[in-house]
C-alpha cells in the first residue's frame, strides 16, 4: 500500500511551509496540499525510499524532483528513476537519455584543500588534513580536542557511500576513485562542524577553500547529506 506523501508529522527542524501543509490553517494552504497529493499519485513508484521522511525537511527540492516525474508522465513519456544515477531516465526512440535532472535547484558544497587527490585528480576534502594535523605534535591541545570531537561525531553521522564510480562491472570497487563527494546545503549540522574543521586548518597553516556547485556531475550516489558524482567537464572543483 501506497504511503500518504504527509505520513510524517511536522517535528523540530522541519520547513514551516511542511507544517502548513500538514495541517492546513486556510483554504489556499488545503489547495496546495491536495496539488501535492496529486502529483504523488503520479510520481510516487519513482521516488527513492525515503523520500517521504525527507520531504519535510527538503521540501522545495523534493516537491520540485515529484513535479518534474509526475509532469513527465503527463506528457506521455515514461520516465525511470535508475538507481545509482540521475533522478530521472527517458527513453526515446529506443535510446536512453540519461542525466535529465541531478537533484536540480540543490545546492552543493565541497570544502577542499590545495593537495590534489590521487584518484580523482581534483582538489582533495579536508578530512586527510584534519586527520594529520591530529597527530600533529604542533597543533593545541584545545584545537586537538575539537579536532577529535569533530572526526568522532562524522563517523556516526555522515554515512559511507557505497561507491564512487559509475562502472557496473562486478569489480567496481577496485577502480580508480573518479567521484568526489560534495554536501547538501541543507545538511545544516554536517556543514557548520566543517566549518569548525576548516577554522582549525586555517589557523594552522592548512588553508580550506569552500566551493559551491549545482551542476556536480553524473551521480553515483546520493543519501539525505550528500552526493558522490563524477565531475563534469565544466564543474567547478577548485578554488
Amino acid at each position: 500500500m501506497r504511503r500518504s506523501l504527509f505520513a510524517v508529522p511536522p517535528t523540530e527542524g522541519c520547513a514551516q511551509n511542511y507544517r502548513n501543509l500538514w495541517e492546513p490553517p486556510n483554504a489556499r494552504s488545503a489547495l496546495a496540499r491536495q496539488q501535492c497529493e496529486d502529483l504523488w499519485r503520479d510520481f510516487a513508484d519513482l521516488a527513492d525510499n525515503d523520500f517521504i521522511d525527507r520531504f519535510p525537511f527538503e521540501l522545495h527540492q523534493r516537491w520540485f524532483e515529484m513535479y518534474l516525474g509526475a509532469s513527465l508522465r503527463r506528457t506521455g513519456l515514461n520516465p525511470s528513476a535508475p538507481k545509482p544515477g540521475p533522478d530521472f531516465q527517458v527513453i526515446v526512440e529506443h535510446a536512453p537519455i540519461l542525466g535529465l535532472i541531478q537533484d536540480l535547484q540543490v545546492a552543493y558544497i565541497r570544502f577542499i584543500v590545495a593537495n590534489a587527490h590521487p584518484d580523482s585528480g581534483v582538489a582533495a576534502g579536508i578530512f586527510t588534513a584534519a586527520y594529520g594535523l591530529r597527530g600533529s605534535d604542533n597543533v593545541s591541545g584545545a584545537d586537538r580536542e575539537s579536532l577529535q570531537e569533530q572526526l568522532q561525531w562524522f563517523l556516526k553521522h555522515l554515512p559511507i557511500p557505497k561507491r564512487f564510480n559509475r562502472s557496473r562491472s562486478k569489480g567496481y570497487y577496485r577502480r580508480n576513485t573518479k567521484g568526489i563527494a560534495w554536501l547538501r546545503d541543507t545538511a545544516l549540522e554536517h556543514i557548520s562542524r566543517m566549518h569548525e574543521l576548516k577554522r582549525i586548518l586555517d589557523a594552522n597553516g592548512v588553508p580550506v577553500h569552500i566551493v559551491r556547485e549545482d551542476r556536480v556531475g553524473y551521480v553515483v550516489y546520493k543519501d539525505h547529506v550528500q552526493v558522490i558524482a563524477e565531475p563534469f567537464s565544466d564543474t567547478e572543483t577548485g578554488p
